[in-house]
């Protein structure tokens, strides 16, 4: 199977090489139609693709439907399939792809143009007869029976600063060609839609209701239909049209196509700015579970993604619904790719929520707590060397460290600073894994009163001041557990989360727990022997101590123990999980984690101690 680039091209020197660049490795020939340039385009593409066969063609500018087509005509017999791409975009395409089985006649590539998301047809098999339909805003079609499907690891991403982006007239020449257009079929749908929108980028608003109206009427397409009546909204709210008009265009949207939350998004937003945080709730409620639309034309994913879970969390905040407020804001959090700026905010403003469920127990103690960091480690190469630096550049100095080498093969244990007054270094003489060396750091090592910290031999501390600000938070808020968030070694933010009430707390065993740094009272750990003398709650039906999923068999009871009010979660950085290391558990042993932790998860719950 071969692939084709093919392009119609116009005085692109400055963005040319960009687009090209992203495909390059990815193409086998190629078709591009200058038409025009005078700025040495030619030479450009020429050279940039010199290690790859294709044709550079010069034609003379008539418009976009026909010289298209003209481009794919060029190309007939140059490959199996046809790429189109325009000059000031590029294509991403995901870590390791490689073209798949290509068995449909057209696929559709999403664009992601800011917070939308639609998709195009940019790749096409080349034995069907293709042309572009349109003067502007054109498209590909073909009379002949096909099939399309959408093509997964690809986006195309628009710039917009090519020489066409760049006239400031655009739109309005735009609307000129789509205007006279019509002029010949004043039943094309497509041309009243983008002269909607042309006049609307143009800032020509009373034009773009107009013809907005105009294609609602004509009916057809669903999507184009309820775009029409989400951009009357739009546009009406932004001329300040009285509210009333407003919501009802909203609401109106949306009934048309409640698959969409938008039109609900902007309600939320408008209710929140003016402080009707009671109506934003209301309105939140209802679209915040709402999941992306499998809509082609114009997806404001953020929405969904991040964007009304984040009104929905500010209006669930000032109606006094905390734990709402905390669980949306988690839900953010733990969705990846959301952009950094949001990240911190959203962290922020779960931290409001979070101080008005816990303020009651804040205190100021001033107090140097003894900390005890339990370092276990088998194999752990030099990952090592990034743990005890670590450690050793703490500005904290009342803490001891407690490593055990888990019968490590690769001498790692000489790296240990044995030297160091704060140091202990346990040899195993076999494998014993976390449970056997956890129960042997507590039991042995630590007093009631000290705060124990586990640092993994292949993890590390995020800062210097890791350790002072645990024995801050402690001295703070009066808690017996601390946990926090964390990041992995690749820069990529962590999953742990707080709770977000009694409630949520009190069913912490139906999830995953991802608490690091985890910290606490030694005392909670020698208080699991009241309740189970045999630290069952630890071992494997047959009385072994676990090796996986040792995190939560220990996390569990010690949480279960202090209570709610006792547990206090950490927004700050101060630890970097490892995944990048081959022999991390849950990498090589990802099953028996998972099956570990439901054993875990089955066992019988601890009382608070403060209640025996």
């Amino acid at each position: 199977m071969s692939i084709c680039l093919n392009m119609i091209v116009k005085n692109e020197v400055d963005v040319i090489e960009r687009c090209l660049g992203s495909v390059k490795d990815h193409i086998d020939y190629w078709v591009i139609v200058d038409t025009g340039s005078t700025d040495g385009t030619q030479q450009k593409i020429a050279s940039f693709l010199k290690d790859i066969p294709g044709e550079l063609f010069e034609r003379p500018w008539i418009n976009f439907g026909q010289n298209r087509t003209e481009a794919l005509q060029l190309a007939q017999d140059k490959g199996d399939y046809l790429l189109i791409i325009d000059a000031d975009e590029i294509l991403e395409f995901e870590q390791g792809f490689d073209w798949p089985s290509l068995t449909a006649d057209a696929y559709d590539i999403k664009t992601r143009l800011g917070n939308l998301d639609y998709y195009r047809t940019q790749l096409v098999a080349n034995g069907l007869n293709w042309y572009y339909e349109g003067v502007v805003h054109e498209y590909i079609t073909t009379d002949q029976d096909h099939t399309k499907q959408k093509l997964i690891g690809a986006t195309n991403k628009p710039f917009r600063d090519g020489a066409r982006s760049s006239d400031p007239n655009k739109y309005r020449k735009d609307a000129l060609l789509l205007e006279n257009a019509l002029l010949t079929d004043p039943t094309n749908t497509r041309n009243v839609f983008y002269l909607a929108q042309s006049y609307r980028d143009a800032a020509e608003y009373p034009q773009a209701l107009k013809y907005y109206e105009k294609r609602i009427e004509m009916g057809g397409w669903e999507e184009e239909v309820w775009y029409s009546l989400y951009q009357i909204a739009v546009i009406s709210e932004m001329q300040n049209e009285d509210w009333s008009y407003v919501l009802q265009a909203y609401l109106r949207a949306f009934e048309y196509r409640p698959k969409r939350a938008e039109p609900l998004y902007r309600i939320v937003l408008h209710y929140r700015i003016n402080r009707q945080y009671v109506l934003g709730n209301l309105f939140a409620t209802n679209a915040v579970n709402m999941p992306i639309p499998d809509d082609i034309l114009f997806v404001e994913t953020s929405i969904y993604r991040y964007a009304l879970l984040m009104e929905y969390a500010i209006c669930s905040y000032w109606v006094g619904n905390h734990e709402a407020a905390i669980d949306a804001n988690n839900t953010i959090l733990y969705r990846r790719n959301v952009p950094a700026n949001v990240v911190q905010q959203v962290i922020a403003n779960r931290k409001f929520s979070l101080n008005r469920i816990y303020h009651k127990n804040e205190a100021a103690i001033p107090k140097k707590n003894k900390i005890i960091v339990f370092v276990p480690f088998y194999n752990p190469g030099h990952f090592l060397d990034n743990c005890i630096s670590s450690l050793l550049a703490q500005d904290y100095d009342d803490f001891e460290m407690i490593f055990i080498d888990d019968a490590s093969t690769d001498n790692s244990h000489t790296k240990v600073p044995v030297s160091d007054s704060r140091v202990t270094l346990v040899r195993n003489k076999e494998r014993m894994g976390g449970g056997y060396n956890i129960h042997t750091c507590l039991s042995q090592y630590c007093k009631d009163d000290d705060i124990y910290a586990q640092v993994d031999g292949d993890d590390w501390l995020a800062c210097t001041d890791a350790l002072s600000h645990i024995n801050q938070q402690y001295n703070q808020y009066d808690c017996e557990v601390l946990y926090g968030q964390f990041r992995f070694a690749n820069g990529e933010y962590g999953w742990s989360q707080p709770f977000s009430g009694k409630q949520a707390f009190s069913k912490l065993r139906s999830s995953w727990v991802c608490p690091a740094i985890r910290t606490f009272r030694a005392f909670l750990y020698h208080e699991i022997s009241r309740q189970d003398p045999d630290y069952s709650c630890m071992k494997d039906k047959d009385g072994n101590w676990f090796k996986e999923a040792m995190d939560v068999a220990l996390i569990y009871p010690i949480f279960e123990l202090a209570g709610f009010d006792k547990v206090r979660y950490n927004d700050r950085v101060l630890y970097v999980y490892n995944n990048e290391n081959p022999i991390n558990i849950f990498r090589i042993n990802r099953s028996q984690e998972l099956t570990n932790h439901q054993e875990i998860s089955k066992k019988k719950k601890f009382l608070q101690y403060e209640l025996l």
